[in-house]
């Protein structure tokens, strides 16, 4: 069955915030400095497109275009098309066929290797159909789903939570609340973040995650960043 990918925008923020949460939560050990530092490593926004990799050789881009068009390319390790005569472009209009599909993601190692093409014109998702894996499911199967970002939010809230005891008393030190996250969260979701809403972290953290935020055009009032079109000069 055929991955059901939500709007663009909507994997684009989904992409954003995950890192964030990702960076900002994942293990106390680390100083805030080097926290901050992991912001926009694993999802790196540049312009109109964004690019991800999840540590294990699988990764997506998507680029964003004017006039609510959208191309989401990539590669998962477990695809079965790589070695058949198959052409996810096939199907494809004439500006997807002009889109160069690389990821310019500094892990990649195979920046070129492409499992899947998706391209969003006229309000939906195309893509040229085969029987094979093309790896979609696996490498966009964690952005998806419903609920995602209160999931991204609780699932942060428990790391936070796991990670953050006195190791006198053992007694558990909740720097963050879930509802603090949640409107984080959905205010990501919105494209509204301001400096309040990243008050939560350590000030280091919070700078630059406002920074990456806003370079991926999802603070309050920001425009948000699209690429030109294939051919195209304005």
């Amino acid at each position: 069955m055929e991955l059901e990918l939500p709007h663009p925008r909507v994997l684009w923020v989904t992409a954003v915030v995950m890192d964030v949460f990702f960076a900002a939560f994942s293990d106390a050990v680390f100083e805030p400095a080097e926290l901050a530092e992991e912001i926009g490593t694993a999802t790196v926004v540049t312009g109109g497109r964004l690019d991800h990799e999840d540590c294990a050789g699988n990764w997506f881009a998507l680029i964003r275009y004017p006039g609510d068009r959208a191309v989401l390319f990539g590669w998962d390790r477990c695809n079965t098309v790589w070695d058949q005569p198959y052409d996810p472009r096939s199907d494809a209009p004439e500006w997807v066929r002009a889109v160069e599909l690389r990821t310019y993601h500094p892990r990649v190692l195979t920046a070129d290797s492409i499992s899947f093409v998706r391209w969003w014109e006229h309000g939906s998702w195309h893509y040229t159909p085969t029987e094979l894996e093309d790896g979609l499911d696996l490498c966009l199967g964690e952005c998806v789903f419903d609920n995602r970002l209160r999931t991204l939010a609780k699932d942060a809230h428990a790391a936070a939570v796991h990670t953050s005891y006195d190791d006198d008393t053992g007694e558990v030190l909740e720097h963050v609340s879930l509802d603090d996250l949640n409107q984080l969260a959905d205010a990501a979701g919105r494209y509204e973040v301001t400096e309040r809403h990243l008050e939560i972290l350590a000030p280091e953290v919070a700078r630059a995650a406002y920074q990456y935020f806003a370079q991926a055009g999802m603070v309050s009032g920001a425009p948000e960043p699209v690429e030109l079109l294939p051919g195209t000069t304005q």
